[in-house]
């Protein structure tokens, strides 16, 4: 009985908070379009690049007397991790009972892609996959350690087919959301306020564009 997703018709629908953080490592503020919230998310999103830019200007200029771009890359930061859980209970408020009620019973897929895109593994070892996740994870480490100049081009690679399998592994994939997985997968490695890529940074303005679209016409006017 627990493996066979609720039916819902209508409102309230059915909305991954786990995807919605997801799509708010993106960028912040997709989150919040996935979870048909579009006001919040268009303000947070155009809030979010004012503030990018302010603060790479500032780090351009290098003025010493740059309170305001110190403040500005604060809250740059603060906004955008301060959007995932922002996202996460704005699909929560969004979802009814019995989805509510199916999804914490089996373990999350869209959880174990969140984990997998801090550091490789550990999706895999919230899935139980516990030899995997465990090379995985000292793999990533070891590559820190003697071969950091690789992880550039690594990481890049290796992280979206990680983040695939981790997903892959849940017992129960979620139907209703399937539909943005390789959408998600995809841009797994696109990131910007994961700790390591502001050491990092692989961010591609044409792709958060194109996510922005595809959550705008896919989530919120859409009946899970």
């Amino acid at each position: 009985m627990l493996d066979k997703e609720p039916e819902t018709s209508g409102k309230p629908s059915s909305k991954e908070p786990w995807l919605a953080v997801n799509w708010s490592m993106i960028l912040p503020g997709l989150g919040h379009l996935y979870a048909g919230k579009p006001l919040q998310g268009w303000g947070i999103i155009v809030t979010y690049l004012a503030l990018f830019v302010l603060s790479l200007v500032s780090v351009i200029t290098a003025q010493e007397t740059g309170l305001i771009g110190f403040g500005a890359i604060i809250l740059f930061l603060l906004l955008g991790f301060g959007s995932w859980i922002s996202a996460y209970r704005a699909a929560i408020r969004t979802n009814d009972s019995a989805f509510e009620n199916h999804r914490k019973t089996l373990k999350d897929p869209w959880l174990a892609v969140f984990l997998s895109r801090f550091i490789l593994g550990a999706g895999h070892l919230y899935m139980g996959k516990w030899i995997l996740g465990s090379i995985l994870i000292v793999a990533e480490i070891l590559t820190w350690i003697y071969a950091p100049g690789f992880v550039f081009l690594g990481l890049w690679f290796v992280l979206p087919f990680v983040a695939n399998h981790a997903y892959q592994a849940a017992s129960d994939q979620r139907k209703s959301s399937k539909k943005y997985h390789i959408k998600i997968i995809s841009t797994a490695d696109y990131c910007p306020d994961r700790p390591i890529c502001h050491i990092r940074p692989r961010y591609s303005f044409i792709d958060c564009r194109s996510s922005v679209y595809f959550i705008w016409r896919n989530g919120a006017n859409s009946k899970d």
